[in-house]
């Protein structure tokens, strides 16, 4: 019950009510056993820290608030200096407030005021007599790059738990008690504003205290991430007034590779007392050094000027990228990298486009390697010198013995290289608000723009990031206006140079804007042209017609930016035309999708899968393709009535005119069905629909079950790899059911039959972990005997209006599941208690050669696609769920989902209207905190509210943002219900005890997040193992196969080891990118690469989650590259591609033949696995050779299971 308070004194705070409530709520007439847990909130005043002398009293039960006022009601209660008067709240209760009261236990305000005063003594500011950002040099000096100018202080706030450097431009100078002195603070409080740069624990890495004998004494801070700058201004009895900044002085840009901050203090007891408050911050413990900090300018303007010049020389841009990287990191010095002018020349001369790697190398000798911390030990000839030389070589002979180790490797055997159109090396540019970093060369999938010009090395990937490597938000308290336009905008619209280059913005796929990661380009030529980015846009099509709509131009130049694989060019006879079919209403039935002939299907299927790696042929062509094809887009779904090689697209797939561009290409099949998972949006629509608890509680608790049982069983543990789509990259399901099946191996049982597997134990660890930690705190529950699929349209008019057709079929057992009955149909994410819809699936025997997609009517007034989350059948994928159990008796009217307007302008569009938008989009995309806004409307009311509703209609336009340009204004949506939130919004790595932000939910969300304990998912990790494969076993069981396994040639001996060698480089580069930390020394785990997932708590899940799939799409083109190498080609003129695709096709004209290739093939895939095992046995730690064994091992079964088996 909530009741009403008036006349609250205003030098009472909400602490000095809760104190004089206490003593009368805690004795009769009011229980005791236990005590009332009770709530006392002060309402503010508009735009100050002050409160309007009124508030709520918030207790458990209506009785005790009866009570409470017929004793005090009249006679209020007296609280410094004032009456303060007690009656009925008029608002409806805060239920959150009223959750958080009846789920936790009254604790002592008086103990709680005085920890609070403890931490609040405890983080008063420490001063420093001065401050500076710099780096340790090659002599283990210190040298202060960037030292800011006025009065700072460092605060090791206990509350917030952060460490906080403080700084203002001013330094006070005059006598506190003149007059003089009062105006010049005022005026330097308001015009001057203070600039702070904020760490949390576990940023910090380091700390060092140099061992100096008098004033000032020096503590050195290193973090794992740069820190937060934020700027406040204060403006009299104004709330404060923050924004976020680059660095603590406009005019002190932070230099590359200057990461360490240096404090300096006037004393030992300020040091001292700086410590004890870092160890209660549980920072790690100092260490001592002697340090000479000096002042010797190494990433001055003027020296970093001369490295670009230097840079700008160089022909080989994978080269200069690393020597521009290493300096970034702070590596190598600018004068440093110059010194070594010579060397890199020589470099470039002798080794051409592989001279970067070995300059990488080169790098890697000169820190701590990362590779050392896990004893990867280089299979080399060179090795490095021992540490205890008394006189360490110069950088010239490091460089020098670097490109002896490379040397015997380029002259016995070719560098790897990339022969798949699919893939490219890509080269990454991260801008955050206060520095740059550098990533690259990653292998990554190409697009239209990168296979129609080549010069890859002219293209950037840039992507603005937060310190965090998350996407930097809005936030109501914090302004991130000024810093998106001055740090991002202006590069965008101005360009930037980078290792000489000259760059320009591009563009962007659409994906890559929800990521804020867009593409630039330096001018290159090509057949005779100087192509730069105006020139690369004109020649993607004819924009004419949308010229004045900027977000829409974009978002049309974004389809040619799109990750997709070639496969054929058609002649423009064979692309035809066809009409949309349209309801009398205006409904849209066909909206994106077009057909295909089996024909074309069949030779576009063939070349895909040649291209992917894969090494057998596949009898069943999909049903439905996800296509760019010139300047349409959307899917293609098969017709076996059309003749010959032809596709058919509709007006609403054709976006713009690019007929030159007549290569089909694709983003994704129908190939195999998704698994379908519940989500939070869903479950809480199902359970205002009225589904029972029950049937969420048995779907998690197995998905549970099952998370554990693949501790024991190989078959299991393929099961749940599949289930979550983990491993996929390196085929870890398949690899796990064929050692149970052909070797006869598991997780468990007698010694000889129990396969111990490090990488692959270490692998189902972090399964485990991922699965538990989606399940807890985003709901995502498998659901049996349901799935994902695509949507097409009806081409044969035999639906009815509210019927469907779907065919679930899995190639692996050759199993037809045909969906009949009732089923109800979704589409993720939920965001209208209408987006859940009843339809009748049937079974026409005209569709009975589809398989793998959910067929939709064209009749009736709406089409079924757009009532679901307004989707269409442009790739849109449809969840069917066909439990029983989650069916609700009734469902809600669809969502209208009105569009807005595109945004026009009055003249045409120029490349700085794109600029804009694409800041405008950083600083306004809105889509995540509506969603969890709806969430937090649902838990306290229901789906059907209107503030829900209204989000809905919002959402709806968020989504569309990126091709209407129309933001979502933040001041109209609906205010946050409270400031409590409901405990399965709490986060991962949030204190189990609930705090005053969070409740306790009643909801099923509550319930199940609350059915998964923190400990179920905590990584069990495990180290030192002696044979870290098992390889013996597996050597022994597969001679025991119907296979004679003859053993490779030394020749084809020596080529595996070399690939293994740039796999191990390949891979480790995509384990540095995706690490949260950039230090030197940070990387992700090989186990973490393998099963698919990131372990590491990241401030934005979203943000994880991107990075998993990006990471992932990374491992995929690198495995299914490697997978390509180990296929035999039959002649060395041939091309591998070619020969790869002979084999891949379904019909062999040379059954000899192609025995041969798997023959060869199987010996190519053992000497793999083999050089593999060499390489653990000099090494158990060595990381790449473990999961390089394991792609060998996967060719090596499914080869062993072509052959068959005794």
């Amino acid at each position: 019950m909530d009741i009403f308070l008036r006349d609250v004194p205003y030098a009472a705070t909400d602490m000095d009510v809760l104190l004089a409530l206490a003593p009368i709520l805690h004795k009769p007439p009011f229980p005791r056993d236990p005590l009332i847990n009770f709530h006392v909130e002060l309402f503010p005043q508009s735009r100050s820290t002050n409160h309007r002398g009124m508030g709520l009293l918030t207790l458990p039960t209506v009785p005790i608030g009866e009570t409470f006022l017929r004793s005090y009601g009249s006679v209020g209660l007296y609280v410094k200096g004032r009456t303060i008067h007690f009656s009925h709240s008029t608002k409806p209760i805060s239920k959150g407030v009223l959750e958080r009261l009846l789920s936790s236990t009254w604790e002592d305000p008086m103990i709680l005021k005085e920890e609070r005063e403890r931490k609040t003594e405890a983080s008063s500011p420490i001063a420093l007599t001065n401050v500076c950002y710099g780096h340790f040099c090659r002599d283990g000096s210190f040298s202060a790059e960037n030292t800011p100018r006025g009065h700072s202080e460092i605060v090791c706030d206990l509350n917030l738990r952060q460490v906080k450097l403080v700084m203002n431009k001013w330094t006070p100078e005059h006598d506190e008690n003149t007059m003089v002195s009062v105006i010049e603070e005022i005026y330097n409080i308001t015009y001057n504003p203070t600039t702070s740069a904020i760490y949390m624990p576990r940023q910090v890495t380091k700390l060092v205290i140099s061992n100096s004998t008098k004033a000032p004494f020096y503590v050195f801070l290193e973090s794992s991430t740069p820190p937060v700058y934020e700027q406040q201004s204060y403006v009299s009895e104004r709330k404060n007034i923050a924004r976020r900044c680059s660095s603590l002085q406009d005019d002190h840009v932070m230099p590359p590779g200057c990461a360490v901050l240096c404090l300096a203090f006037s004393s030992r007891t300020d040091v001292r007392l700086f410590r004890e408050r870092c160890r209660e911050l549980g920072l790690p413990a100092m260490q001592k050094r002697d340090i000479v900090v000096c002042r010797r300018s190494c990433f001055s303007a003027g020296n970093i000027t001369k490295l670009t010049d230097f840079l700008k020389s160089l022909k080989e841009f994978s080269l200069a990228f690393q020597a521009q990287k290493v300096v970034m990191e702070g590596v190598l010095e600018p004068l440093e990298v110059i010194s070594l002018k010579e060397d890199i020349l020589n470099l470039q001369n002798e080794y051409g486009d592989q001279a970067y790697a070995l300059f990488q190398y080169f790098a890697e000798t000169l820190v701590k390697s990362p590779r050392e911390l896990i004893s990867r030990k280089r299979r080399r000839t060179a090795r490095r010198r021992a540490h205890g030389e008394l006189h360490p070589p110069s950088l010239s002979q490091r460089l020098d013995e670097a490109i002896c180790a490379y040397s015997a490797q380029q002259n016995q055997f070719p560098a790897f290289s990339i022969t798949s159109r699919v893939f490219y090396l890509s080269y990454h540019y991260i801008i955050t608000p206060s520095g740059h970093l550098l990533e690259g060369p990653l292998l990554d999938q190409s697009n239209s723009v990168l296979r129609r010009f080549g010069h890859h090395d002219s293209f950037l990937r840039v992507s603005f990031y937060d310190e965090n490597r998350s996407r930097l938000r809005p936030d109501s308290t914090l302004s991130i206006s000024n810093l998106v336009k001055s740090r991002f905008g202006s590069l965008l619209k101005t360009g930037f140079q980078l290792v000489g280059r000259e760059y320009q913005f591009l563009g962007y796929s659409m994906s890559g804007l929800k990521d804020h990661s867009v593409w630039f380009v330096t001018p290159f030529q090509f057949q005779g042209k100087l192509m730069d980015a105006r020139r690369i846009r004109r020649s993607l099509g004819d924009f004419s017609r949308i010229m004045y709509e900027p977000a829409r131009l974009a978002a049309r130049w974004s389809q040619a930016f799109s990750g997709t694989d070639p496969t054929v060019v058609l002649d423009a006879s064979e692309i035809r035309q066809m009409p949309d079919r349209t309801s009398a209403s205006g409904s849209v039935f066909t909206d994106g999708c077009g057909t295909i002939s089996c024909e074309l299907a069949q030779v576009a299927w063939s070349t895909l899968r040649s291209q992917r790696g894969h090494i057998f042929g596949s009898k069943h062509v999909p049903s439905c393709f996800q296509i760019r094809l010139g300047g349409a887009k959307g899917v293609v779904v098969v017709d076996p009535t059309l003749v010959g090689r032809s596709i058919f697209l509709r007006p609403s797939q054709t976006k713009f005119d690019a007929r030159n561009n007549r290569t089909l290409d694709i983003q994704s099949t129908s190939s195999r069905s998704r698994p379908l998972f519940l989500n939070r949006p869903m479950i809480s629509i199902l359970e205002y629909l009225g589904v029972k608890n029950e049937s969420f509680i048995d779907l998690q608790e197995m998905a549970i079950r099952d998370v554990q049982s693949s501790r024991t069983s190989f078959l299991e543990a393929s099961k749940l790899l599949g289930q979550h789509g983990l491993g996929a990259s390196f085929r870890l399901a398949s690899l796990l059911t064929n050692i149970k099946k052909l070797l006869n191996l598991d997780l468990t049982g007698v010694s000889t039959s129990c396969l111990d597997h490090h990488l692959i134990n270490e692998s189902m660890r972090c399964a485990r972990a991922h699965a538990l930690r989606e399940i807890k705190h985003r709901a995502h529950i498998p659901v049996p005997d349901s799935c994902t699929l695509l949507g097409v349209s009806d081409e044969w008019d035999c639906l009815q209006e509210g019927e469907i057709y779907a065919t679930v079929f899995d190639e692996q057992t050759g199993v037809s599941q045909p969906i009949t009955g009732r089923v109800l149909l979704t589409r993720s994410p939920q965001i209208h208690p209408g987006d859940l819809q009843f339809a009748t699936a049937v079974r026409p025997p005209e569709l009975s050669h589809l398989k793998n997609v959910i067929v939709f009517s064209c009749k009736g007034k709406r089409s079924l696609p757009s009532c679901l989350s307004g989707g269409d059948l442009d790739g849109d994928e449809y969840n069917l769920i066909l439990n029983p159990t989650l069916h609700p008796p009734t469902v809600s009217r669809p969502g209208a989902y009105k569009s807005v307007p595109n945004k026009k302008n009055v003249a045409p569009c120029t490349i700085a209207d794109i600029a804009d938008f694409v800041t405008d989009y950083i600083e306004s995309d809105l889509v995540g905190y509506i969603a969890i806004l709806q969430l937090r409307y649902a838990d306290l009311n229901s789906p059907g509210c209107k503030e829900y509703l209204d989000l809905a209609q919002f959402s709806s336009h968020a989504v569309d943002y990126p091709k209407t340009g129309v933001p979502v204004n933040f001041k109209s949506l609906p205010h946050p219900p409270q400031s409590e939130r409901p405990d399965f919004l709490s986060g991962e790595g949030s204190n189990r005890r609930l705090t005053d932000r969070f409740y306790r939910s009643q909801k099923i969300l509550g319930i199940l997040f609350r059915g998964v304990l923190i400990d179920d998912y905590t990584a069990d990790r495990h180290h030192g193992h002696i044979q870290p494969s098992d390889g013996v076993k597996i050597w022994n069981r597969l001679q025991q196969t119907n296979v004679d396994f003859e053993l490779p040639s030394d020749d084809v001996m020596e080529e595996m080891k070399h690939l293994l060698e740039a796999y191990s480089d390949r891979l480790f580069a995509i384990a540095q990118a995706y690490s949260l930390s950039k230090h030197v020394d940070s990387h992700l785990s090989e186990e973490e690469l393998v099963s698919g997932t990131i372990m590491a708590h990241w401030a934005d899940h979203n943000k994880r989650r991107e990075a998993v799939i990006s990471m992932n799409v990374k491992t995929q083109q690198l495995t299914q590259t490697i997978r390509k190498e180990f296929i035999w080609v039959a002649h060395s003129d041939s091309d591998s591609a070619a020969g790869s695709e002979g084999w891949d096709s379904d019909e062999s004209d040379d059954e000899e033949s192609d025995r041969e290739i798997k023959v060869e093939t199987l010996k190519r895939a053992l000497a793999a696995w083999i050089a593999a095992e060499a390489a653990l046995l000099d090494d158990p730690e060595a990381f790449g050779p473990p999961s390089f064994g394991i792609i060998a091992l996967g060719t090596i079964l499914e080869l062993v299971k072509k052959f068959g088996t005794r």
